[in-house]
């Protein structure tokens, strides 16, 4: 009677709750990729957005420099360089951002997390025949 319920049991486990469990699993997993990408894709998009203001306001710096003819042109140079200096700064946060992007979208990360979770389930299932 007893190995007849712990059968029924384990085969419960095995038919109904782990093919569920996993798909619960998957789903919430994906969910939060997917979440994140948005949420990278979205800080990628501002800042490509404010680095191509500074691109704007760096060539009308350039164009007023060129017509100058010496007057206020140390201020113009150094405003320039200030916003030279911003942009490179974005410029490696844009570049970060897009490694993170990439990092994310990896389908290796799901497949890695799938492999972790049929350890576990490996491991209840000797625990549970243990008992």
């Amino acid at each position: 009677m007893k190995n007849e319920m712990l059968e029924v049991l384990e085969r419960f486990h095995r038919e109904v709750f782990l093919p569920d469990f996993q798909r619960v699993l998957d789903e919430a997993v994906e969910k939060s990729a997917r979440s994140l990408l948005r949420k990278e894709k979205s800080e990628y998009y501002g800042l490509k957005s404010w680095a191509s203001y500074l691109d704007e306001r760096l060539a009308r710096i350039e164009t007023e420099v060129q017509s100058m003819n010496g007057g206020d042109v140390a201020h113009v140079e150094s405003e320039l360089q200030f916003v030279q200096s911003h942009l490179r700064a974005l410029e490696m946060l844009v570049e970060d951002i897009e490694k993170k992007t990439e990092r994310l979208a990896t389908e290796s990360e799901l497949v890695e997390i799938r492999q972790r979770i049929a350890v576990l389930n490996e491991r209840i299932a000797v625990l549970e025949t243990r008992h």
